[in-house]
C-alpha cells in the first residue's frame, strides 16, 4: 500500500514546488523553462493525475510522476510520458506527497498546464 499524505488543514494543503524536465510531456506537460506545480494535498488521487510522489516513504523532496495504475491494495504504480516511449519507465511510489493542480512557466509566470476536473 502506497501512504498518501493528506492535509485539510488550509494553511497547509497547498504547497508549490519547483519542477523541470521533459519527461512528462506525453501527458501535456511542456516546461522548457521550468516550472512551478501546485500541489494539493487535499484532493483524492485518480489515474492520469500528476503527483508529487517519492520512491521511498520520507524521501522528499520527491518528484513529479503520472499515476499510471492503483491496485486494489492501494498501492500506487507511477511513471514517466515521454514523447519517445522507449524511455518511459514507471516505479511503485513509496508515497504520493500531493496531486498536481496547476504548473506555472518559471520564466514567463503563466499557467502552462493544469488538472482536467471531471466537468471538463
Amino acid at each position: 500500500m502506497t501512504p498518501i499524505v493528506r492535509r485539510d488543514d488550509p494553511a497547509k494543503r497547498f504547497s508549490l514546488e519547483v519542477i523541470c524536465g521533459d519527461c512528462l510531456e506525453g501527458a501535456g506537460l511542456h516546461i522548457p523553462h521550468g516550472g512551478y506545480a501546485v500541489i494539493d494535498k487535499g484532493t483524492d488521487l485518480r489515474v492520469g493525475d500528476i503527483v508529487h510522489c517519492g520512491r521511498l516513504s520520507g524521501a522528499t523532496p520527491g518528484c513529479i510522476k503520472q499515476v499510471q495504475a492503483i491496485s486494489k491494495d492501494g498501492t500506487v504504480t507511477v511513471g514517466t510520458a515521454y514523447l519517445d516511449k522507449s524511455r518511459d519507465f514507471s516505479f511503485d511510489a513509496g508515497e504520493i506527497y500531493g496531486v498536481v493542480k496547476e504548473v506555472y512557466c518559471q520564466l514567463w509566470r503563466k499557467r502552462i498546464w493544469w488538472r482536467k476536473e471531471e466537468h471538463d
